[in-house]
């Protein structure tokens, strides 16, 4: 449960793209930051990240929160409009901003903040620090720098701004151009607004933390999704701080000696499935590359290795559909993936049906993808039934080895923690 120390201690810069309603991400990230007790120096943003760093500039964590916590699209746009002209409008988006951005605040913080717009009138970048903005039009420039390409143009001194993503949409270059050296770097962008100034890294100590879930659409303002976008980020930061030692799942270190031992390697050598793996060299080559590629491992790791082990668990927690964004630690991890194993058994009292009508058929079509609900049909099969599979349908085993190891890895994980809990009730 223990995070890097030496991290934690360093005074950080930190860098808040734009991406609309994922900026609830953002506040998650913060919310970790502060839990964390970490030092922030300086804030740079665009679009909502400028939002965002106004409110962190300010230190106004829990009036941020109660803001986000409590946003739906009716708060941000006028639903009494129809059509485009809904989106457009930023009337209740500036009474928004003007309720709870404080300039003075931001002024006088001890915290560095700033800005990146585009002044459409003179064709050129904006990137602004609060001491370069003149009195009084700190929240105009606010307004401009999250002037979405959808919403009417922003209007400051005669000038018209267009929201800062179309330049640097991740501004840690300002940042570092500061003086700062250690930046984290909050990415939060979608695939249409990846645009970002890169800078000389040398020297510096960059901490990257990006979902590694779907944040869902820009406009997407519904309260659930805005949580869940939170709750992303606060784990992510988590993560990034090395607090977890899972790939994709945050999986706390509980002190356990749980790593896949000879003993179980024994266990599985028994049956006919894992004979037949075990004596594929390409199979077990697919099998390995993938639990490698999963934890994104710079060199191959042992089997027997704890981080190999937990990669196996979140591997086969994500053929069954076991909720991602949540903290486990290796234990309980292990307790659920039990229970949805037996869960799947039990409900498999047809499963011979479904696997010839969902699987076999597929093949026979050539339409079998193995996207997630395949992997969770034939996971299914080969709980209920395996033998059969293996003896009378030899070619589907191929199959899975090839194209879709992570079912052949959620099986192996799946019959480790069942020779294990058999043993725990016998003994």
């Amino acid at each position: 449960m223990s995070m890097n120390q030496e991290m934690i201690n360093k005074t950080y810069a930190v860098a808040l793209s734009g991406g609309g309603a994922r900026g609830a991400y953002e506040m998650g990230v913060w919310k970790a930051l502060k839990e964390m007790d970490i030092n922030i120096a300086a804030v740079a943003g665009t679009s909502i990240g400028s939002i965002n760093g106004a409110l962190m500039a300010q230190g106004d964590f829990d009036i941020a929160l109660e803001v986000w916590n409590s946003l739906t699209p009716e708060i941000v746009f006028d639903t009494e409009l129809t059509g485009i002209e809904r989106y457009r409008d930023t009337t209740k988006m500036q009474q928004l901003l003007k309720q709870y951005i404080n300039e003075d605040k931001i002024r006088e913080s001890k915290i560095d903040y700033a800005l990146v717009t585009f002044n459409l009138s003179a064709m050129k970048d904006e990137t602004l620090f609060a001491d370069e903005i003149p009195q009084g039009k700190l929240l105009d420039y606010i307004l401009a720098s999250a002037n979405y390409p959808l919403f009417k143009r922003h209007k400051i001194d005669g000038n018209y701004y267009i929201d800062g993503g179309i330049y640097n949409n991740l501004p840690a270059k300002p940042l570092s151009d500061r003086g700062h050296q250690n930046i984290i770097i909050v990415d939060v962008r979608d695939m249409f607004a990846m645009t970002y100034k890169k800078f000389d890294t040398s020297g510096h100590f960059i901490v990257n933390i990006r979902s590694r879930h779907d944040l869902y659409n820009v406009m997407n303002f519904s309260r659930e999704l805005i949580q869940e976008n939170l709750n992303k980020g606060y784990f992510d930061t988590l993560m990034a701080f090395e607090k977890y030692i899972g790939s994709y799942y945050y999986v706390l270190e509980d002190g356990t000696e749980n790593t896949i031992s000879t003993e179980d390697l024994n266990l599985l050598n028994d049956t006919v499935f894992f004979k037949k793996l075990f004596d594929s060299e390409t199979a077990m080559l697919s099998v390995l590359e993938c639990v490698n590629d999963f934890m994104n491992a710079k060199e191959i790791q042992s089997i027997f290795c704890k981080e190999f082990f937990v990669a196996c668990l979140e591997i086969c927690a994500e053929v069954i559909g076991v909720e991602k964004i949540a903290e486990y630690t290796i234990r309980g991890l292990c307790n659920k993936l039990l229970i949805e194993i037996n869960d799947i058994i039990e409900k498999g009292k047809n499963i011979e049906s479904s696997i010839k009508e969902r699987v076999e058929e597929k093949i026979s079509e050539r339409s079998l993808l193995f996207d997630n609900e395949d992997k969770k049909i034939v996971f299914a099969a080969l709980l209920r039934n395996v033998d059969r599979i293996v003896e009378k349908i030899s070619f589907l085993f191929d199959t899975i080895a090839i194209f879709a190891p992570k079912v052949i890895i959620a099986y192996l994980t799946a019959s480790i923690l069942q020779n294990r809990a058999v043993k725990e009730e016998t003994d």
